[in-house]
């Protein structure tokens, strides 16, 4: 069985030799990177990097883009299971066993997903007797990214019909046989890429696992979503595609006899 690591790129010069330093070789066998067409350094500090397979995009194509050219190359070196992670510093490497274990248990999962919120919420002290006023105001995420990531996601999971804890991750983990069940090409090269691949995980019915990570924040550390924007785009999407939805199943089941073509009565 074959593992690999994937780690998008992009003006990560800060932390990416640490990260990948710190990923636990024992349960790794290969470590892909992509470089996302940076404009610091990355790239030439990752070249200075042995056992590593490094891709250059001459551009900068988007977060999304990156992924996809990294799923590629996993599947292209015929990865039984990868496991991909943020280059800022994010997401700790120590935890991709935590990550990797429930893709290889007795009821294997097909996709594991890293909850930032979850981790937060089990280490946080009570602050007024509340948990999560704690998990906001006392723990790592600052608190805005942690309100607005819970609003979003339950709105998503409103509009979705889906029931996740963390829509908005990108620590992940996966089977090779449930990537090939994605179509992967239509996903978006921007940020909402990890949104729409758990949103496509649920749509092809495939067993998704959420466990607890921790997270670390740094705004100096490299390129991330620009806030207001993301969030402004995920509740679009999501209305667009809850239009779509209920649209759709009136159609298909809101039909008199008399709208059904004749040849098909």
């Amino acid at each position: 069985m074959k593992t690999v690591a994937l780690i998008p790129a992009y003006n990560a010069s800060k932390t990416i030799t640490g990260i990948v330093d710190r990923i636990p070789r024992e349960f790794i066998d290969e470590i892909i990177v992509v470089d996302d067409g940076s404009i610091d350094d990355t790239y030439e500090r990752l070249k200075e990097l042995e056992d590593i397979t490094l891709i250059k995009h001459e551009e900068n194509l988007g977060y999304g883009a990156a992924q996809l050219s990294l799923y590629k190359a996993a599947l292209t070196v015929n990865a039984d299971y990868t496991v991909i992670l943020h280059a800022d510093g994010g997401h700790y490497p120590e935890e991709i066993p935590v990550m990797l274990a429930p893709l290889m248990g007795q009821e294997p999962a097909d996709v594991v997903v890293g909850s930032r919120t979850r981790g937060i919420m089990n280490g946080a002290k009570p602050l007024m007797r509340s948990k999560l006023l704690g998990a906001a105001f006392r723990g790592s995420m600052p608190a805005y990214k942690f309100i607005a990531n819970i609003i979003l996601t339950a709105f998503q999971n409103t509009c979705y019909g889906t029931r996740y804890r963390s829509f908005h991750s990108g620590f992940r983990a996966c089977r090779r046989d449930a990537l090939l069940k994605i179509d992967l090409e239509k996903l978006t090269s921007w940020y909402l890429f990890d949104t729409q691949f758990l949103l496509e995980v649920h749509n092809n019915g495939l067993r998704i696992v959420e466990v607890p990570v921790g997270t670390f924040y740094d705004e100096d550390a490299g390129s991330s979503a620009p806030v207001l924007r993301y969030g402004v785009r995920i509740v679009l999407f999501s209305l667009k595609y809850t239009f779509r939805r209920v649209f759709s199943w009136k159609y298909r089941f809101g039909r008199s006899k008399s709208d059904v073509p004749e040849s098909s009565v």
